[in-house]
């Protein structure tokens, strides 16, 4: 018996080449899946570690802007104790951003002399265990707005609503609001019965639009009162702000003979503030000026603005403090404003 041998398919070559085309695609298609999927894994390690490092950036900036402040403490404590009772715009604190290498970045520090200004929270005097409205300190804005092309009553009106926001009573005072008013505002909310801590808090206040923040901003200020000075250091003062000072004098002497005498400052400044009251345009006033305006009135920066800013993992970190000159002598800080400067 004989065994039949059965010959074996042949496909045809046409099938063949067929599937070696589908296994093809088959692996390039894997291919292209894994490679986007390794792609997907790229990118999200690389967002992963990103985050990592932003947020240590955060850190790292966050205990190098204070660790920056504590050093400009340091610093002006330094110079007082070199020039006691002085600042003039020559003192080396006030020449421009210092630049200092750290960790993985770079601190930039600055100061600025910000004494000459209106101080909001004089638009109150403090009474017992309350705060009033202060009329001439309204007057004394309102002749500021004048100064700068706007209307006296205008003025008047923006620091009657701002003594009003500031002041513990609940009495609606000449043109002025109260936690009624404010809680129909856009935003309700209440005044803050309270000094301001800052001078962008006056936004929140009735009539203080962008607009008249953006133009008084530079000539404004936030104070606390830690020093038994007055606020204008008469050493650093520019021609450009002898309005200023006018308006701290009740306008007793003319903003154009003020810029005349500071001027004429001489090189190291004036050594008392008798010495500068002394000078003609004032002794010669009838009648003459109070005893209490030189309470106004100082040698030396009562008030510095400081500017930080932190550098690292191409990422930028600003802060601004504030910072008073207190009783003892020594600075402190009663603000902190992060983002850029205004």
């Amino acid at each position: 018996m004989t065994d039949t041998v059965t010959p074996p398919v042949r496909r045809p070559l046409r099938a063949q080449r067929g599937q070696r085309g589908a296994a093809l695609i088959i692996v390039l298609m894997l291919a292209a899946v894994l490679s986007s999927v390794g792609l997907a894994i790229l990118l999200q390690s690389r967002a992963t570690t990103e985050r990592v490092i932003a947020a240590q950036t955060r850190d790292q900036a966050h205990w190098a802007l204070l660790g920056a402040e504590r050093a400009a403490l340091g610093y002006l404590a330094l110079q007082a104790v070199q020039r006691p009772g002085i600042d003039i715009p020559s003192e080396s604190w006030l020449q421009g951003p210092r630049r200092i290498p750290v960790q993985e970045g770079e601190l930039e520090i600055a100061f600025r002399d910000r004494s000459a200004c209106f101080n909001v929270n004089d638009l109150v005097n403090a009474g017992e265990d309350r705060l009033v409205t202060d009329e001439a300190a309204i007057e004394r804005l309102g002749a500021l707005v004048a100064s700068l092309g706007g209307s006296r009553q205008a003025g008047e009106a923006l620091g009657a609503a701002l003594a009003d926001f500031i002041d513990t009573d609940n009495e609606t005072g000449r043109g002025g609001a109260e936690d009624g008013a404010y809680s129909f505002f856009d935003l309700p909310h209440r005044t803050a019965g309270t000094y301001l801590a800052d001078v962008s808090e006056v936004r929140a206040v009735s009539g203080w639009s962008a607009t008249v923040v953006t133009r008084l901003a530079p000539t404004l200020c936030a104070r606390f009162r830690h020093a038994e000075t007055g606020p204008f250091n008469i050493n650093t003062i520019t021609p450009e702000q002898a309005v200023l000072l006018s308006i701290a004098l009740d306008q007793r002497a003319a903003p154009q003979a003020l810029s005349r005498v500071i001027e004429a400052r001489p090189p190291d400044g004036w050594e008392t503030v008798a010495d500068f009251l002394s000078l003609p345009v004032f002794s010669q006033l009838d009648p003459p000026l109070e005893d209490t305006m030189a309470d106004r009135l100082s040698t030396e920066a009562t008030i510095v603005e400081l500017f930080l800013t932190y550098r690292a993992n191409g990422m930028v970190f600003e802060m601004t403090s504030q910072l008073e000159k207190a009783a003892n002598g020594a600075f402190v800080v009663t603000s902190r404003r992060l983002g850029p400067r205004d």
